[in-house]
């Protein structure tokens, strides 16, 4: 992973605002029962024309989130989507009311909504297990990142040296 473009994606995306974050839980054996993988879920919660009050899903995130990101992690105990969102104003009981129904009526799930800040880098880095997404301006923000070769190089250096490192190899080898 490369760990400058990464902080600079966070950084452009959350510039210092609050966040919501909205946590998804699973049980292994109801995902596994869907027949779904994690995108398909993500898609139909965030991107489907499933209608709820008159608004689909798509225009439901579009008009109450900014953008931002989503984690997920796969493990034996739980399957969990974790959403840190940009609201493009104040959150009200309704807005929270209707995302959990519009996630209930994709997957039966756990869900925990609270503001918070913005994530940060290590808070990510060090999930197990774990995959992160970006959506509306996070996603606008990865594909419009530009290092020159010379960070890139940097930033692969620094990679290659901690997998060593972890992992116990001495860089003589």
């Amino acid at each position: 992973m490369n760990y400058p473009v990464l902080s600079q994606i966070i950084e452009n995306t959350f510039q210092g605002t609050h966040a919501i974050k909205i946590n998804i839980t699973v049980s292994p054996s109801l995902f596994q029962a869907l027949n779904k993988s994690i995108s398909d879920i993500h898609r139909q919660i965030t991107n489907s024309k499933q209608m709820v009050a008159g608004t689909t899903n798509r225009d439901f995130w579009k008009s109450v989130f900014v953008g931002g990101l989503y984690t997920y992690n796969i493990s034996k105990a739980d399957v969990s989507l974790t959403y840190y969102v940009i609201p493009r104003s104040q959150i009200t009981t309704q807005h929270i009311q209707q995302i959990r129904l519009r996630i209930k009526k994709v997957v039966w799930s756990y869900i925990q909504i609270e503001e918070t800040p913005p994530p940060q880098e290590n808070e990510l880095f060090n999930l197990q297990q774990t995959g992160i997404r970006f959506i509306g301006k996070g996603h606008y923000h990865k594909n419009n990142i530009n290092l020159n070769p010379q960070e890139h190089q940097v930033a692969a250096n620094a990679n290659i040296g901690a997998y060593l490192s972890a992992n116990g190899i001495t860089q003589g080898i």
